[in-house]
């Protein structure tokens, strides 16, 4: 899964939140989370490899510094950095907005109070100054990296060296899928979302220009909010990047959440790869459809480790029954969407574990484990190893099939879908077993996507690019008016359908008018 996120303080990432084992972005390396590493074209171009310090990120992140000034990497010298962009935007703060609430409204009493700053909140602004792009592992493959992290730790303490290092690569073996498929979508992102916007867009006058060179400050963390197994990869993206031109603009976020769903696809599926060229694993869908796991981790381990789901169903449970309770009806689609939102938001937990360390974490999952299985986490590892042993062929299936298919998730419940929407489909259509090498995925899943596409109807035209001089092309061809991602496609049958429906209205208001409905005055 792919979740994308505004950052604002980069504070937050390094202050007092990153003192704490689980560190989001620095400090967590003395206490078990391994250090940041920088990504990207735009970050090799500035000379940013290796580890990420928490005093640069600071400096680049909050000030727009340039890393390859001296002065950026030494906080007592940042006053005579030089510039990478221009500054942040400054805003208001909460609390001076709260006080100005507070002098307009100087006999408030508390529930006033609450109300006013309930208001500052909402109308609070902050500099966006990084996008955070996180890819999330399913659970069975941050099981399975458990129960590795355990049984190498077991056989180090038995004395088994040789032993607590083979479970030792086995566990890298999967951080490192992890973090191959995180930086997959990455460089598809980069490639097709990575644009700036120019001029005036609300006057119809913007454009877009190439800034394909992001910086990214990579961190692979371990575990959920509420104590989980999780892997998970933070990719903080700087949200200034070098444009065709040389200038260092802000990126189009929307551009970003239009390829979304591709880049959460293709990340799962270099993921996989990675994990069955390493290990043998084995990946099968689940009943739902919806994701797929490692065969070998059993259903109950991982439901052991999903606390988060369960406290938002339970919440969410008792939202609508309370919406129900006072209103005496069920609710809405939306408004069941916007009460499972709630629960989502009233269950989020601080991401803190009161220094546990890391053998308190793995001995307190030990125990969970051994609830549902014999044996505990060591059954787990040696389960999948099995399994790995008679991995069998690749699943056999046809393009023909996969793109009937595909096109028929992609029109369900739709008017109109994305190039994004139907690359997440054929991923989603294809066998959970490809047998296919990680760096062969984006090439499949791309060919599959534009052969359906020629059997789809393209809603809104190319901008034109007749005429047009060099310098208002993009890279890729098209016009530099042409927004990114922002091309809509329907099939044959949905047009069909909605041609109809449009039909049916006219006969309808056509005998409305000749035969008008009477009545009393």
């Amino acid at each position: 899964m792919l979740s994308i996120a505004a950052g604002h303080d980069v504070a937050y990432l390094t202050g007092p939140v990153a003192g704490g084992r689980e560190s989001y972005y620095s400090g967590a390396v003395a206490a078990g989370e391994p250090a940041g590493l920088w990504y990207g074209a735009g970050a090799d171009a500035l000379g940013l490899r290796g580890e990420v310090g928490a005093d640069l990120m600071e400096a680049m992140y909050s000030r727009l510094l340039d890393p390859r000034d001296p002065a950026t990497h030494s906080r007592s010298t940042w006053g005579q950095a030089a510039a990478l962009a221009n500054a942040h935007r400054t805003y208001r703060s909460a609390e001076d907005i709260y006080a100005e609430l507070l002098t307009a409204n100087p006999h408030a009493r508390p529930e006033r109070r609450a109300e006013l700053r309930a208001q500052a909140e909402r109308s609070a602004r902050q500099a966006v100054s990084f996008i955070d792009v996180t890819f999330s592992a399913p659970k069975s493959v941050s099981v399975l990296g458990v129960a590795f992290e355990r049984a190498a730790a077991d056989a180090r303490r038995a004395g088994d060296h040789q032993a607590a290092d083979a479970w030792a690569a086995h566990q890298r073996a999967v951080e490192d899928a992890v973090l191959a498929g995180s930086r997959a979508a990455l460089d598809y992102l980069q490639d097709r979302a990575g644009y700036s916007r120019v001029g005036h867009h609300g006057g119809g006058g913007g454009r877009w220009t190439d800034a394909h060179g992001w910086m990214v400050a990579q961190f692979l963390q371990h575990d959920s909010r509420d104590r989980d197994p999780h892997l998970h990869v933070h990719n903080a993206i700087l949200n200034r990047v070098r444009c065709a031109d040389g200038t260092y603009r802000a990126l189009d976020s929307r551009a970003i959440h239009a390829f979304r769903g591709a880049a959460g696809a293709i990340a799962e599926r270099v993921m996989e790869a990675h994990l069955t060229r390493a290990l043998g694993v084995r990946f099968e869908t689940r009943p739902d459809g919806k994701a797929r796991e490692v065969i070998g981790v059993r259903q109950d381990v991982m439901d052991l480790f999903s606390s988060r789901r369960r406290a938002v169903t339970a919440k969410a449970t008792q939202l609508i029954a309370a919406f129900t309770a006072r209103f005496g009806r069920d609710p809405s689609g939306l408004e069941h969407t916007r009460l499972a939102q709630q629960a989502t938001l009233l269950t989020r937990a601080a991401k803190s574990h009161d220094g546990e360390s890391l053998d308190d974490r793995l001995d307190r999952w030990e125990n969970e484990t051994r609830t549902a299985v014999i044996g505990g986490l060591a059954q787990v590892a040696n389960d999948v190893l099995a399994h790995a042993q008679r991995v069998g062929p690749a699943a056999e299936w046809a393009v023909r099939d996969i793109v009937e298919r595909a096109l028929a998730a992609v029109a369900e419940g739709r008017q109109s879908w994305s190039e994004s929407d139907l690359l997440r489909a054929v991923s989603d259509e294809l066998p959970g077993h490809l047998g296919v090498a990680p760096e062969s995925i984006r090439d499949l899943l791309e060919g599959i996507s534009d052969t359906t596409r020629l059997r789809a109807v393209q809603l809104s035209p190319d901008e034109p690019t007749e005429g047009l001089p060099p310098e208002l092309h993009l890279d890729d061809g098209r016009s530099v008016y042409s927004e990114p991602g922002g091309i809509r496609y329907a099939t044959n049958g949905q047009l069909a359908a909605d041609h109809a429906l449009r039909r049916a209205a006219v006969r309808q208001g056509d005998a409305q008018s000749r035969f008008p409905r009477s009545g009393v005055a």
